[in-house]
């Protein structure tokens, strides 16, 4: 079976890292066009997610911590949230990998582990995990 086809099948975050820490091409180059049209160059990691610095909390509230001139949405409105949920019911491993555009596929997390693109895929991935690890299909 095909890499690309492993990762449509992939039904797991955890199946899915496993993938990835798996390539030898691991932190392969891609780019994305930003919402201003600019052209990014960005590279593939494995991030903990509990190191991220994300905009806001999963129930809304603002990470003081966060530089907020990254974050241009407003992720404390109940539609934010309702995205957040989705997202994590949603998940689709697949949908993690490249796509081209920064408000698409793996989130764009800088240097500093502050995500810099994707603050709500962030959240829904997060929020994802620690269900599936309160409900006994992943462990830590």
């Amino acid at each position: 079976m095909s890499l690309s086809d492993q990762v449509v099948m992939a039904t797991s975050i955890e199946t899915l890292i496993e993938l990835l820490k798996n390539l030898p091409g691991y932190g392969r180059v891609s780019y994305v066009v930003t919402a201003k049209g600019d052209e990014v160059k960005t590279a593939f990691d494995i991030v903990d997610a509990s190191a991220l610095l994300v905009s806001n909390t999963l129930d809304g509230k603002i990470n003081p911590d966060y530089p907020q001139e990254l974050q241009p949405r407003d992720r404390t409105r109940a539609s934010s949230l309702l995205q957040v949920n989705q997202i994590s019911k949603d998940l689709r491993p697949a949908q993690l990998t490249d796509s081209g555009l920064s408000s698409h596929g793996a989130p764009i997390i800088g240097e500093d582990n502050a995500v810099e693109s994707g603050n709500g895929r962030t959240m829904g991935i997060i929020k994802a995990i620690r269900t599936a690890m309160r409900i006994g299909i992943v462990s830590t």
